[in-house]
């Protein structure tokens, strides 16, 4: 991309989702045809490591030989493959086995100054190096919240973040260096650093000042990775960039399509933020951009459902902003309809009186998976406005035909909306109800009860049908369990509602329970499955 060293996109194969190499293959096409010329996998532990026997193991992890051919692959189509991988935290999966555990300081983060630690990263770095030709490597090294503060702490006692820190991150890029790798990193334990409450881009802008008091040393082959994913002030992102300059290593910059906060995109929300990070880009003269296609919490989201962003960060890039302008170039080159593919967002809009509210939202992730009974969304979900999920389905099944061959993404969201149109407001409805004293009403929300089962059995055979046709299968056992509960707290609820309708129980424990507003700071924008199902441990 003319202006850009390099203009690419982040793909993650990390949270249950590991493309298939005909999905790469295709989407490594799309990529090259409309101007990117760089894409990073981001792999916890989803390459084949020596020694590590459970990296990848029962997560469709790839071979070298794989990545050998992805390599091989992306270079004939000019783009260049670059590994992203962890070199010091969110080492989540390999947490968990015995072998590894030795490894670590706290939570799934490495203990810095332990030799067998960087005994692994050489090992790490050098499966890199056979998988890729690249001379760029992403070393991660993000969101080490409690760095230093377990195992560390006990043998050697406290040390500031930033010493620990940095001195991995030397030892780290003489290691990639051996390998003939440069390298740069996800930026944001700088930020913390300077936070007295170690927190990243919530509290303003972080102090340039603060920064070089700290006299980092950055290694001369590591440059460093602003990323941000909701601001839509571009002075804010001026700020950021004369923060990270501070460092004196040049700078990338990584945005998102956002398609990791539930099953749909949040394309409509994520075009202003999108538009102010390249105002500010081409003012600071950033030469190197990712996109970010992370799948957090088990890659609900294709991230094909958010081609509207991949396609108008290529159009920012090239200096056209005008939107209907976009949206036509988006018709001419990918034969699509760019408001169509708005309408998959529409199964999280979040209004109050008529007026949006929580732009980026994971709503419909809420709404499927909150019990029946104990729904922990329900007093907020009185306060916005309703959705018509049933509408919402038939315009996206009207949408489906005119943007094939994705219309099998219209057709998974479609069922969604349909089963939320029996699921959304059921537990609303039952308590109402039920403290009505009404059983006939009761009687009709067993129905409402039964057509949402059926609904939901249709959905999960769009979405498995997703899910196969673009990633391995590992990975997807995790949704039929989740799919599963949602499936068996209905059949509960209304063997339940039954029952009391008849005269068997004289009173539903559940729903004696006086319900509260969610207990999630985050409110609706929470993405873990966890906290909707129930306030219980899991």
């Amino acid at each position: 991309m003319k202006g850009f060293k390099h203009f690419g996109a982040m793909i993650d194969v990390s949270r249950n989702g590991v493309l298939t190499k005909k999905e790469f293959f295709r989407v490594v096409d799309l990529l090259s045809k409309i101007g990117y010329d760089t894409i990073e996998l981001y792999s916890e532990d989803i390459y084949e490591v020596e020694g590590e026997t459970y990296f990848g193991y029962m997560r469709g992890g790839y071979s070298i030989l794989e990545l050998q051919e992805f390599d091989a692959y992306c270079q004939k189509k000019g783009i260049e493959l670059i590994p992203c991988i962890q070199t010091l935290a969110h080492f989540t999966n390999p947490s968990k086995e015995k072998e590894f555990m030795p490894l670590l300081d706290l939570d799934d983060i490495l203990n810095v100054d332990d030799p067998k630690v960087y005994e692994f990263l050489d090992r790490l770095i050098g499966s890199a190096r056979k998988a890729f030709s690249s001379k760029h490597i992403n070393i991660g090294m993000d969101e080490a919240y409690r760095l230093g503060l377990g195992k560390h702490l006990q043998e050697h006692g406290y040390e500031a973040q930033s010493d620990l820190m940095l001195r991995h991150l030397k030892k780290v890029s003489e290691i990639a260096k051996k390998y003939g790798f440069d390298c740069h990193m996800w930026g944001d334990m700088f930020v913390r650093m300077v936070n007295d409450d170690g927190s990243y881009l919530v509290n303003g802008l972080p102090s340039v000042s603060k920064l070089k008091a700290l006299h980092l040393d950055v290694p001369s082959n590591v440059e460093v990775a602003y990323w941000d994913y909701g601001q839509t002030d571009p002075k804010f992102y001026d700020g950021m960039f004369e923060f990270y300059r501070a460092l004196g290593r040049d700078i990338w910059f990584a945005g998102a399509a956002n398609t990791w906060i539930g099953f749909a995109p949040q394309n409509k929300a994520g075009l202003p933020i999108m538009r102010a990070s390249f105002d500010s880009m081409r003012r600071n003269k950033v030469e190197n951009y990712l996109i970010t296609l992370w799948g957090d919490n088990g890659k609900d989201c294709s991230i094909n459902a958010a081609l509207p962003m991949l396609f108008a960060a290529s159009e920012f890039a090239k200096g056209i902003e005008d939107t209907d302008l976009i949206k036509k170039h988006f018709k001419e080159v990918l034969g699509l309809d760019f408001d169509d593919f708005d309408l998959l967002d529409d199964v999280n809009r979040i209004m109050v009186n008529g007026k949006i509210e929580m732009p980026v939202n994971a709503l419909s992730k809420g709404l499927f998976y909150q019990d029946p009974l104990c729904g922990v969304l329900d007093v907020d979900l009185a306060n916005i406005d309703k959705i018509d999920y049933k509408k919402l389905s038939e315009e996206l099944l009207e949408a489906k035909n005119r943007n094939e061959p994705y219309g099998y993404l219209f057709e998974t969201i479609s069922r969604l909306s349909s089963f939320l149109a029996h699921k959304a407001y059921l537990g609303i409805d039952i308590h109402k109800a039920y403290f009505a004293k009404d059983k006939e009403l009761l009687k009709k929300e067993i129905k409402e009860i039964d057509l949402a089962l059926a609904s939901l059995d249709s959905f999960v055979e769009a979405f498995e049908y997703q899910w196969m046709r673009e990633n391995k299968a590992f990975g997807y056992e995790i949704h039929c369990a989740r799919f599963g509960g949602v499936r068996e707290r209905l059949s509960y609820a209304k063997r339940v509602l039954l029952a009391y309708s008849n005269g068997e129980m004289d009173r539903i424990e559940e729903l004696e329970a006086k319900q509260l507003p969610f207990y999630r700071p985050e409110g609706f924008r929470m993405n873990n499955y966890r906290s909707f199902i129930s306030t219980s441990e899991i």
